[in-house]
């Protein structure tokens, strides 16, 4: 009864020594392979012989189901997948990041155009504007330094356009006035430090009239000041208090009417 344990074969693979010792039906197999059934057998010298790119794996790993040995590359496969993704995919997440600030000032421009058109008018032609200047477009006054040249910047003739003899095209209004608000936000900057901060309606009126002159900006200090403390309702007041506020005709208190709008949100 003690030795009955040695004549079954082990199962965790611990042969005792006599049985490695039993020759096989190969021969030559080594003694590794005493363990392996007999299908093993008819496998060439030369590649029991070769060993296996693993290393010490045996050789009916080769027959294990494809889903054991070929799960490596699937993984690695899906790595090269997962890597090429984030060019596709990184577009499509910019671009829900980024539309806040650049759709923000692409629509501020539109509306400062409309609210300028409003209050300056478009026109091909020259004509007078509420303060009694030779104008074109929407609000480029002809008698400013520098008129002439940008005129021709455009393709205009000044003095043709002076007279009356030539009028421009609505490429040429878009030209002019798109300079003309690069300097009326430039302007705003510089007189409303926190312009940035400000409500969009209020931002508005700013450039609004900033559009007319940065010095005419710059005279309404109290105005700047409650800005700086977001008080619109007090800029509100001290525009309305104000020459401007009669000079301009309805353009006061419209632009009134949009600062203490922004009081509310």
């Amino acid at each position: 009864m003690e030795d009955e344990p040695n004549d079954k074969p082990a199962e965790d693979g611990d042969q005792p020594v006599d049985e490695a010792d039993k020759p096989t039906e190969d021969g030559d197999q080594p003694a590794a392979e005493a363990d392996k059934p007999a299908e093993g057998g008819d496998q060439p010298a030369a590649e029991a012989d070769t060993p296996p790119e693993d290393g010490d794996q045996p050789a009916d790993e080769a027959d294990k189901p494809a889903e054991d040995r070929d799960q490596p590359a699937e993984d690695g496969d899906k790595s090269v997948d997962e890597a090429d993704k984030p060019a596709d995919d990184q577009p499509a997440q910019k671009s829900d990041d980024k539309p806040a600030a650049t759709g923000s000032d692409d629509e501020f421009r539109k509306r400062c155009m409309s609210l300028l058109t409003k209050h300056e008018g478009r026109m091909k032609h020259v004509y007078l504007d509420t303060l009694k200047l030779s104008s074109i477009g929407i609000g480029f006054n002809l008698k400013r330094g520098g008129a002439r040249e940008v005129l021709a910047a455009v393709g205009a003739d000044y003095d043709q356009v002076v007279a009356g003899k030539q009028d421009l095209t609505d490429e040429q209004i878009d030209a002019l006035f798109n300079r003309d608000l690069d300097t009326a936000l430039a302007a705003a900057r510089r007189q409303v430090l926190n312009f940035a901060d400000l409500a969009f309606n209020a931002r508005l009126v700013i450039v609004d009239m900033a559009f007319m002159g940065e010095a005419g900006l710059a005279g309404f200090k109290k105005m700047i000041g409650a800005l700086k403390k977001l008080d619109y309702n007090t800029a509100a007041d001290e525009m309305k208090d104000s020459q401007w506020y009669v000079q301009v005709g309805l353009r006061g208190p419209e632009d009134e009417a949009l600062m203490r709008s922004a009081a509310s949100g």
